[in-house]
């Protein structure tokens, strides 16, 4: 593996993981789905979710994936409420953009989508300089996700946090280069379009 696609995993993975009260009902967005856009569908039975990754979105190589995994797994601190637990890993060679889907596994219960949020924005506000993080919370598909979207001038990442039927806690990471972000937008907006859960 290349020296910069290692460098951009332990970019990515410290992109990744404060409380703001749950103000108001979440508005109900629709996210369209351009067949052109996106890969065929994925299924992962383990999380009860279905999703098409963005065009181009390939399954990453296993020696990719287990160091993504073992870096995230590093990457939790002590005392931490959740642990982030990579399951599936895309990568798009061209652009250097990945799709990572995790379980969040809560330590000690009772955590909600919000609570899982301002955790993941505490992290990233660590030493991180200018990074803008911007909070949405809407529902797509029936789901209720809160979303982050982290951007610095190296990096564009939007975070989904939601849970499935079981109530498991999934997250869902699109990220790119700053400079692929707007080409890709179309693309991930696709993908967000095809989640659904079980």
């Amino acid at each position: 593996m290349k020296r910069p696609v290692i460098a951009f995993l332990l970019f990515l993975i410290s992109f990744g993981c404060g409380r703001r009260d749950e103000k108001g009902p979440a508005v109900e967005r629709i996210f369209e789905i351009d067949p052109g856009l996106v890969e065929n569908t994925v299924t992962l039975p383990s999380l009860g979710l279905l999703l098409q990754p963005p065009a181009g979105w390939k399954p990453a190589a296993e020696d990719m994936f287990i160091r993504y995994r073992e870096h995230a797994g590093r990457n939790t601190e002590p005392g931490s409420l959740i642990s982030v637990e990579p399951v599936r890993l895309f990568y798009k060679q061209e652009s250097q953009c990945l799709l990572s889907i995790s379980h969040i596994v809560s330590r000690n219960g009772g955590l909600t989508a919000n609570r899982i949020a301002s955790l993941i924005q505490k992290y990233n506000k660590i030493d991180q300089g200018d990074r803008q993080i911007i909070r949405n919370r809407y529902i797509n598909n029936d789901i209720l996700v809160e979303e982050l979207h982290i951007h610095d001038k190296l990096r564009d990442a939007l975070k989904l946090i939601f849970q499935n039927g079981r109530s498991q806690w999934i997250m869902i990471d699109y990220t790119c280069p700053e400079s692929e972000a707007v080409k890709e937008k179309k693309a991930i907006e696709s993908s967000i379009g095809s989640i659904r859960v079980e």
